[in-house]
């Protein structure tokens, strides 16, 4: 049998190399300089998602700016035609997001946002709200999407005539061609 001193310094060695074990797990928390830099690409891309009616995630607490700028682009890469199937995660993780594939799904988002015949994301058949500040600070709010969305209740319903009844003699008068 050990002596007592040894078996508890036996036991916090254990539990010492299992909190390390769990600490591993969850990883680190970004660096104050990780924080800025994700922050700064939250607000280069917050115009884009508002205008694609998204919200900018925030990050996680154990991200990096690589695993967040890969989670932002996650977001986008359905307006993508040529990334949407890609696993972009699988892409940051082995350093191969370079700025060609970045550069290629955000222009393709912004095309879609810039397009004013596209609607509304959330409800569809809907006019998409876009907001912009003019130079002097000012909220300019303007609507894409197809115009019928709204008009539409207040038009009447089409009707065409198909012919024409004499009241004298109740005779259908057909138009001949």
């Amino acid at each position: 049998m050990p002596h007592p001193a040894i078996a508890l310094a036996d036991d916090i060695v254990r539990v010492r190399a299992e909190q390390d074990r769990q600490l591993d797990r969850l990883g680190r928390a970004p660096t104050l300089d990780e924080q800025r830099e994700m922050a700064d690409l939250a607000a280069q891309h917050r115009e884009l998602f508002a205008d694609l009616e998204m919200s900018v995630p925030t990050p996680r607490g154990n991200d990096t700016p690589v695993a967040y700028e890969a989670e932002l682009l996650r977001r986008l890469q359905r307006f993508s035609p040529s990334w949407r199937d890609s696993n972009l995660t699988r892409l940051a993780t082995a350093g191969a997001l370079g700025r060609g594939i970045v550069q290629g799904i955000i222009e393709d988002a912004w095309a879609v946002a810039s397009d004013k015949t596209v609607g509304s994301f959330r409800v569809p058949g809907a006019l998409r709200e876009i907001r912009r500040p003019d130079r002097a600070g000012h909220e300019i709010v303007s609507f894409a999407g197809n115009p019928l969305s709204w008009m539409g209740s207040f038009m009447a319903p089409c009707t065409k005539v198909e012919g024409f009844r004499d009241q004298r003699s109740g005779r259908n008068l057909w138009r001949s061609f």
